[in-house]
Protein backbone atom coordinates (compact mmCIF):
# COMPACT_ATOMS: atom_id res chain seq x y z
CA UNK A 1 0.00 0.00 0.00
CA UNK A 2 1.41 3.38 -0.92
CA UNK A 3 1.92 6.22 1.58
CA UNK A 4 -0.88 8.35 0.11
CA UNK A 5 -3.44 5.58 0.58
CA UNK A 6 -2.14 4.69 4.02
CA UNK A 7 -2.35 8.30 5.13
CA UNK A 8 -5.94 8.53 3.87
CA UNK A 9 -7.11 5.82 6.26
CA UNK A 10 -9.26 7.01 9.15
CA UNK A 11 -7.47 5.22 11.93
CA UNK A 12 -7.31 8.40 13.98
CA UNK A 13 -10.62 7.23 15.44
CA UNK A 14 -8.46 5.06 17.68
CA UNK A 15 -6.29 6.37 20.48
CA UNK A 16 -2.73 5.13 20.76
CA UNK A 17 -2.64 1.93 22.76
CA UNK A 18 -6.43 1.96 23.14
CA UNK A 19 -8.31 -0.80 21.30
CA UNK A 20 -11.61 1.13 21.28
CA UNK A 21 -12.44 4.21 19.25
CA UNK A 22 -12.84 7.44 21.18
CA UNK A 23 -16.53 8.15 20.51
CA UNK A 24 -19.70 8.60 22.52
CA UNK A 25 -21.25 5.14 22.08
CA UNK A 26 -24.66 6.52 23.11
CA UNK A 27 -24.68 8.91 20.13
CA UNK A 28 -26.17 7.27 17.02
CA UNK A 29 -24.56 9.82 14.69
CA UNK A 30 -21.10 9.16 16.12
CA UNK A 31 -21.58 5.41 15.79
CA UNK A 32 -22.75 5.84 12.18
CA UNK A 33 -19.77 8.05 11.36
CA UNK A 34 -17.38 5.50 12.84
CA UNK A 35 -19.01 2.66 10.88
CA UNK A 36 -18.70 4.67 7.68
CA UNK A 37 -15.02 5.39 8.37
CA UNK A 38 -14.24 1.76 9.16
CA UNK A 39 -16.02 0.38 6.10
CA UNK A 40 -14.32 2.98 3.90
CA UNK A 41 -10.92 2.07 5.37
CA UNK A 42 -11.56 -1.64 4.84
CA UNK A 43 -12.52 -1.05 1.22
CA UNK A 44 -9.43 1.11 0.63
CA UNK A 45 -7.16 -1.58 2.04
CA UNK A 46 -8.88 -4.32 0.04
CA UNK A 47 -8.59 -2.30 -3.17
CA UNK A 48 -4.79 -2.70 -2.92
CA UNK A 49 -4.77 -6.46 -2.46
CA UNK A 50 -5.23 -8.73 -5.46
CA UNK A 51 -6.17 -12.06 -3.86
CA UNK A 52 -6.01 -13.81 -7.26
CA UNK A 53 -2.23 -13.29 -7.50
CA UNK A 54 -0.33 -16.54 -7.20
CA UNK A 55 2.63 -15.01 -5.37
CA UNK A 56 0.55 -13.29 -2.68
CA UNK A 57 1.52 -14.24 0.86
CA UNK A 58 -1.07 -16.80 2.05
CA UNK A 59 -1.51 -15.01 5.39
CA UNK A 60 -2.23 -11.72 3.62
CA UNK A 61 -4.65 -13.47 1.27
CA UNK A 62 -6.49 -15.10 4.18
CA UNK A 63 -6.64 -11.80 6.10
CA UNK A 64 -7.96 -9.92 3.06
CA UNK A 65 -10.59 -12.58 2.38
CA UNK A 66 -11.68 -12.51 6.02
CA UNK A 67 -11.94 -8.71 6.05
CA UNK A 68 -13.96 -8.74 2.81
CA UNK A 69 -16.29 -11.40 4.19
CA UNK A 70 -16.89 -9.54 7.46
CA UNK A 71 -17.63 -6.26 5.69
CA UNK A 72 -20.01 -7.91 3.22
CA UNK A 73 -21.79 -10.14 5.74
CA UNK A 74 -22.35 -7.47 8.39
CA UNK A 75 -22.97 -4.25 6.46
CA UNK A 76 -25.16 -2.99 3.65
CA UNK A 77 -25.62 0.41 2.08
CA UNK A 78 -28.74 2.42 2.83
CA UNK A 79 -30.61 4.55 0.28
CA UNK A 80 -28.07 7.35 0.66
CA UNK A 81 -25.09 5.05 0.11
CA UNK A 82 -23.94 5.01 3.74
CA UNK A 83 -23.11 1.67 5.31
CA UNK A 84 -25.49 0.26 7.90
CA UNK A 85 -25.29 -2.83 10.09
CA UNK A 86 -27.37 -5.60 8.53
CA UNK A 87 -30.37 -6.78 10.52
CA UNK A 88 -30.22 -10.39 9.32
CA UNK A 89 -27.51 -12.95 10.02
CA UNK A 90 -25.55 -14.53 7.15
CA UNK A 91 -25.92 -18.31 6.93
CA UNK A 92 -22.16 -18.87 6.95
CA UNK A 93 -21.39 -15.93 9.24
CA UNK A 94 -17.83 -15.58 10.48
CA UNK A 95 -17.24 -14.14 13.94
CA UNK A 96 -13.59 -13.09 14.33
Amino acid sequence: MNKKTKSSLSLEAYGKGDPKPKINWEDKKERQKLLSLLVLDARKVLSHIDTSKQDLDPKLKDAANLLAKIVSQDTQEDKTGRPRIKREVAKDRVIP
